[in-house]
């Protein structure tokens, strides 16, 4: 994608310089070229890095390069070239480039690319945690961990991983003919791509001989884990437009081809540098799983519309095909860590084999939409979707280990979906605007899988339908009395209910101990959102805002009696009671801009987060016990601007963040964020000449974490300085 940013240069410099003149058409006019330079972007970064890296989407060290560059010319009266862009050292950049002939045709380049870091840092297990008030729950005084036995630092672990970070990119060709916002035939192109290491949620233990014996060491699961990643999608998109005796066709096909390949690292962390004569001693042995996932995907889609009885009705049909196919080939290994001419070396020492698997699913979606004014007040709109989906696939499984076996796999799945949406909206109230939303969705999920393995006890067949019923009701408005006022409020319900029917569950892979099943889950939750603005004089406003949500979670599960020749209902050892979930979360945001004389802007905000959830674990006792977790977060912000004279402003931030939320559960990691960020940055823009404009920034950034909770800290001095050029 580089050459993409040549190609924008040389279209800059040929333009800029006349030579475009030649080539083209005389030009009509003498439109300005203005470039950004940002020689200068320098982090200075003491503590964790990759902390600051993914908090701030910004490296450590020198970051050099263009944030800025655009270009307009008229070739002639009816052809017209627009280029802007940036480009940066690390690979950040943007750009687009719009060549139109009118309404006639067009030419359009859009590119995108950015780095993304994460934070390659593990968990914390501290050696000692205060004592637990909570009545059933088990205090960690008496069980101590002492990091020193980990080769990691009590602050964290870190095994030998790579920096994490993630290049993502995205470029589009699109030419047409016909205006370029509503043409009538367009062509695209698409490729996506992602490159790169990015940091997982899953960790891997680490091990602590001096809290067990040395062969069956204790362990937490506190060690960082990553994936490589490298990912390309290219899409290619026809669509054409026709009008009919008065109704609008549209049609479009979509080819699209997806490659992957992923490696999953999950390191183990121990003292025992090597692998030990001991089989059961752990050692700093690396589990990596290899991944190339691939899909094709065919669409074609046709939709018809139609503007009736003056403009005030609007109708629509719509149908859509897609087939997918897909394939996926996965194999694990394990490297042992040995001493390789005095080099401590991750050799390859075990590969599980591997699995392939593919799968073809073809789906139909119909969709119908009406949209009508009954009065000049009150509007009606309704739309209706139904989805037919069919897909089946098989996989198998060879394991290199002698004491496991190959295994077939098939799974064939079809689902039906309905869907409804009504809404009327209505203004015929003097400064008052009021709506009204239902959304209906009825579907039926089949789903049937077998297993075949070589070992026949662990064959299987299961056979499942899914009945589920989503319903959503929204009601809204806004209303402004006066000059002074504006209130605008949503409230949204919505429940959504799912039966599962197990109709078989057999074979000798089922457990002769009656298998758990999901029997129903049911997702009920109200969320609302309302906000109040009041500017009594011009120079200041108030802003106050209530989000609100509160949802619940019923799932219920039910015993299966098991067979190994014959078809079994499920629940057949009836369902156990309606356990309940709760999660709720609220916030409060106030904000106040005052400009006391016209020269000076002053913002200050305040955002309250209240989050509570508790599962059914929080009744229970022992080491079942999870404790309900209430957490809240507090952020203030604060920014200036002073523009004394016309040619410079000076602008100033604080942003500060407050977060203490450290739990201890009985058993396990404790979790909860606990951390103070703060963020302060000033600056100035002074306008030399009209052509010439400088904006040299400071910025410090400091992160600090609980040590019971993380190894977040880090301390940053950021320079920036930005030189805008303009002729």
């Amino acid at each position: 994608m580089k050459s993409l940013r040549w190609v924008l240069a040389i279209a800059v410099t040929t333009y800029m310089t006349g030579v475009g003149n030649i080539l083209l058409a005389q030009e009509t006019n003498n439109s300005p070229f203005s470039v950004t330079l940002a020689p200068l972007q320098y982090a200075d970064v003491k503590g964790n890095i990759g902390k600051f890296e993914a908090l701030n989407w910004m490296p450590n060290g020198a970051v050099a390069g263009v944030s800025d560059i655009s270009f307009v010319k008229d070739i002639n009266k009816d052809i017209s070239l627009e280029v802007e862009g940036s480009a940066f050292t690390n690979d950040n950049g943007t750009g687009q480039l719009i060549l139109q002939d009118g309404d006639k045709a067009f030419l359009k380049i859009d590119y995108n690319a950015f780095r993304k870091y994460y934070d390659g840092t593990g968990g914390v297990y501290p050696d000692t945690i205060p004592v637990d008030t909570v009545t059933n729950s088990t205090t960690h005084a008496t069980h101590t961990y002492p990091a020193a036995e980990i080769p990691v630092s009590e602050q964290g672990a870190r095994p030998n991983s790579p920096d994490l970070q993630m290049d993502i990119s995205y470029f589009k060709l699109e030419a047409g003919l016909g205006p370029i916002s509503d043409p009538f035939l367009d062509v695209a192109y698409e490729h996506n791509s992602k490159n790169g290491d990015k940091s997982l949620l899953q960790w891997a233990p680490a091990f602590n001989n001096a809290y067990a014996s040395a062969a069956s060491p204790a362990y937490r699961e506190i060690g960082p884990s990553w994936m490589g990643s490298s990912d390309t999608v290219d899409t290619v998109t026809l669509k054409e437009k026709k009008d009919f005796a008065g109704i609008t066709f549209k049609g479009d096909q979509t080819a699209e081809v997806d490659y992957n390949s992923n490696s999953t690292y999950m390191q183990r962390l121990s003292p025992d540098a090597v692998t030990s004569s001991v089989s059961t001693t752990t050692d700093n042995a690396m589990y990596l799983e290899n991944e190339a996932p691939d899909a094709k995907l065919f669409g074609s889609g046709v939709r018809a519309e139609k503007w009736m009885f003056n403009d005030n009705t609007y109708a629509a049909l719509g149908y859509h095909y897609n087939h997918t196919h897909d394939t996926d080939l996965m194999q694990t290994q394990v490297q042992e860590p040995e001493l390789v001419s005095g080099v401590l070396t991750l050799v390859p020492s075990t590969m599980s084999g591997w699995n392939y698997a593919q799968a073809s699913e073809d789906d139909h979606v119909w969709v119908g939409n009406f949209d009508t004014n009954l009065t000049k007040d009150l509007n009606f709109s309704t739309d209706a979707r139904y989805e037919h989906m069919g897909s089946e696939g098989d996989g198998v499984y060879y394991s290199s280990s002698t004491s496991s076996a190959n295994v077939n796999t098939g799974m064939e799945n079809h689902q039906d979906q309905e869907g409804e949406h009504v809404a009327l909206r209505y203004s015929g109230i003097s400064h008052t605007s009021l709506y009204a939303e239902s959304d209906f969705e009825q579907g039926r999920n089949w789903v049937n899988e077998n297993v075949v393995s070589t070992t026949s006890t662990a064959n299987y067949l299961l056979s499942r339908i899914d009945r589920s019923q989503d319903e959503s009701w929204t009601v809204g408005g806004r209303i402004v009395p006066n000059r002074f006022f504006t209130f605008s409020t949503q409230v949204k319900q919505h429940d959504n209910y799912d039966d599962y029917n197990t109709g078989s569950f057999t074979g000798p892979g089922v457990s002769s101990s009656s298998p758990i099943v999901l029997d129903s889950i049911r997702v009920k939750g109200v969320d609302e959102t309302s906000t109040l603005t009041w500017k009594p004089y011009r120079w200041l406003q108030n802003s106050l805002k209530y989000q609100f949500s509160d949802t619940v979670y019923n799932p219920q599960e039910a015993a299966a009696s098991y067979s190994s020749s014959s078809s079994i209902a499920v629940p057949a050892s009836g369902a156990y009671p309606v356990s309940e979930n709760h999660m709720l979360t609220s916030q409060f945001t106030y904000d106040i801009s005052v400009q006391p004389i016209d020269p000076l802007l002053l913002t200050i905000s305040y955002s309250h987060v209240e989050n509570y959830v508790r599962t059914l674990q929080a009744d229970q006792s022992g080491t079942n016990y999870i404790p309900t977790f209430n957490s809240g977060d507090n952020s203030w912000l604060f920014s200036g601007s002073y523009a004394p004279v016309e040619n410079f402003t000076w602008t100033n931030t604080v942003c500060y963040t407050l977060s203490n939320n450290y739990v201890d559960a009985s058993t396990g990691v404790p979790y909860g964020a606990d951390f103070r960020m703060l963020n302060i940055t000033t600056g100035f823009d002074y306008t030399f000449h009209k052509w010439l404009k400088i904006g040299p920034k400071y910025e410090h950034a400091s992160y600090r974490d609980n040590s019971l909770a993380g190894d977040g800290n880090y301390s940053a001095n950021i320079f920036m300085l930005d030189a805008k050029f303009k002729w």
